[in-house]
């Protein structure tokens, strides 16, 4: 389901290993970790409010972390790290918070860069696995 906080819209996130690795696996997981989900609306709200009252522009991945910490775990200490500028959300961001967002140097460097990309046949896997051929 398409949301604001792309990065979250899959149904098996790459990086989901790395959790299983830092934790000792699926039944740790349960035992240490709880998972809450967040709208489109919450997320809109959270960029708009944060703004507004710290002058801090969260991206929407951001926002959702926020969110949570905002709603389940009011007066508590709490870490929330941001894991994407906002400029790269500019079209959601910008709208929300009524100005735009400074571009960082370096991510203006990298939008300006030439963009390849190769189309692959999921049919075929020989004609898209040579392209790992040497990637580690």
């Amino acid at each position: 389901m398409p949301t604001l906080a792309n990065a979250m819209d899959v149904g098996a996130p790459s990086n989901w290993e790395r959790v299983r690795a830092l934790l000792g696996g699926d039944d740790n997981i349960r035992k240490q970790v709880q998972a809450f989900s967040v709208g489109d609306d919450g997320i809109r709200e959270t960029i708009r409010a944060t703004f507004a009252a710290t002058g801090e522009v969260l991206c929407p991945h951001t926002a959702v972390a926020e969110h949570v910490r905002r709603t389940r775990f009011p007066g508590r200490p709490a870490l929330v790290l941001a894991t994407a500028h906002p400029a790269k959300f500019e079209t959601i961001v910008e709208p929300l918070i009524g100005q735009p967002v400074p571009v960082p140097p370096a991510l203006a460097g990298l939008l300006a860069r030439p963009r390849h990309e190769t189309p692959l046949d999921p049919s075929d896997p020989p004609a898209w696995a040579t392209l790992l051929e040497g990637v580690s």
